[in-house]
């Protein structure tokens, strides 16, 4: 998901309060003046660091924080699937900027707009704080007048804004959404025995994951193949098995995906299917290891050999299907886990 951070100055100057510089690989420290000269991203992935992206942890994961140059129209940069966060601060809500964002609502993206009212009470006295409240109270009068979600934001609090999501509702309780992340750490505690009962259980077609790696489907990996010839087999019986496992076996990933949505769905604030696409493609990668883990053995012979090729070299072979039957009962479950743990301590980092 992108959010296009948009509106006055002060998304800069947020910018500059959430960015950890030190993990960004740009390191080019813009002044908030500079900033507006081109655009930039922030993220969570570290991955993607480079000219234009820039590393904060207070970025929800799968979405990038767009702050577009100012010197564009805010109407010629948005995609469709884009939020809009739009920044205003002292003084709020100017005739010039409800002008403005008007344009935008009119432009059919009323339901994607937030606004944030961008406090600032550093060095300030006594009565301009004041003077402060009583211009953000207007502010939110005359933002409501347009039917849009308004948050207020001090710097070094927690950016509520950002967590726009499907599953959650925007005027989400932080402290609720704690209590839900603690339920989440519940969840880990007893996911192994969860796994466990899901493995065993058949699903919607009748077939379960257990009964995917009993003797009868493995030994079909390693029956006799013309490509078994003068090459290793693991790669030979590997190409099957993957084929079998990954390219278009609903049981296998419908089970991945319920395990997976079931754990974390209720703090899911992220793109779930993209980040299940992701987590399915690491499951599959990690999988192909196993045959490049085993040590290599080269088929020499002719069909009618195979048979004795096969009790020379039974150990190696059973070897290799316990190494797939551990993949799923135990590999699978601690990748999963793993990723939910990771989300997690993303999520809290948030908060942090």
């Amino acid at each position: 998901m992108r959010l296009v951070m948009s509106g006055d100055k002060s998304r800069y100057h947020f910018f500059r309060s959430i960015v950890d510089w030190g993990k960004s690989k740009n390191q080019e420290n813009f002044f908030t003046e500079r900033l507006g000269e081109r655009e930039v991203f922030l993220t969570s992935d570290l991955k993607r660091m480079n000219d234009d992206f820039f590393y904060s942890p207070k970025v929800p994961l799968n979405t990038d924080l767009y702050f577009p140059s100012e010197f564009v129209d805010i109407l010629d940069v948005i995609k469709n699937g884009d939020k809009i966060v739009w920044f205003d601060e002292f003084p709020y809500a100017t005739d010039r900027d409800i002008e403005k964002i008007k344009e935008v609502l009119d432009s059919g993206k009323r339901e994607k707009v937030v606004i944030v009212l961008f406090q600032n009470y550093r060095e300030k006295l006594e009565t301009d704080i004041s003077t402060d409240d009583m211009a953000l109270e207007e502010a939110e009068y005359r933002y409501s007048q347009l039917n849009l979600q308004i948050y207020r934001f001090v710097p070094d609090t927690f950016p509520m804004f950002l967590l726009w999501e499907n599953n959650i509702e925007n005027s989400i309780i932080e402290g609720s959404f704690y209590s839900k992340m603690k339920m989440i750490e519940f969840g880990l505690e007893v996911f192994d025995s969860s796994y466990e009962f899901l493995f065993d259980m058949p699903g919607e077609d009748g077939t379960s994951i257990f009964s995917l790696t009993d003797y009868d489907v493995l030994a079909g990996f390693c029956e006799y193949n013309r490509k078994l010839c003068k090459n290793n087999i693991w790669g030979v019986y590997h190409e099957k098995a993957c084929k079998f496992y990954w390219d278009n076996n609903y049981a296998v990933k419908d089970f991945c995906k319920f395990i997976y949505k079931d754990a974390i769905e209720s703090i899911c604030i992220w793109d779930f299917e993209k980040d299940f696409e992701r987590l399915y493609e690491f499951v599959i990668e990690e999988f192909r290891k196993i045959a490049r883990e085993m040590h290599p053995l080269v088929y020499d012979g002719v069909k009618s050999d195979y048979d004795e090729f096969l009790k020379e070299n039974q150990e190696e072979i059973i070897s290799y299907k316990m190494k797939i039957q551990h993949f799923f009962r135990e590999n699978l479950k601690e990748l999963i886990k793993a990723r939910i743990n990771r989300n997690l301590k993303k999520l809290e980092a948030l908060y942090s």
